[in-house]
């Protein structure tokens, strides 16, 4: 998809998740996603955005969103922001170029509930200055 207006994927569910093999470029927001079950993005683009390229939101403890092979570049904030993270978050074989904001934003659901976990594996992070 491309020359979006707001969001290239907007998806607010329970059930498990794939998204494969896309492209995102020139969307506000490339992919919004509020989900209590598993998200798997994998083999993916987003580029170009005005604002975060991938915003999650988590709302099961149990829950694992995998990033594999996606690549993201030039968002116009930050590149992935998990807002209300309770789950577990994977990022394997993926690059973030040009962003401006934070590479990565993970916010803890709750204060008191910190068991989020964040697994950084082969990945390569080019930021702007």
């Amino acid at each position: 998809q491309t020359g979006l207006v707001w969001g290239g994927i907007i998806l607010d569910t329970s059930n498990q998740t794939s998204i494969n093999d896309t492209l995102i470029t020139g969307a506000s927001v490339g992919m919004q996603i509020k989900s209590s079950g598993d998200v798997l993005i994998s083999h993916s683009t987003v580029k170009d955005t005005t604002s975060r390229s991938l915003y999650v939101e988590s709302s099961a403890s149990d829950q694992v969103v995998t990033l594999s092979d996606v690549h993201i570049d030039s968002p116009g904030s930050d590149a992935i922001y998990a807002q209300s993270f309770q789950g577990s978050l994977a990022l394997f074989n993926s690059t973030i170029t040009n962003a401006s904001g934070y590479g990565i934003y993970v916010y803890s659901y709750s204060y008191y509930n910190r068991q989020s976990q964040i697994l950084l594996q082969n990945n390569v992070f080019s930021m702007l200055e």
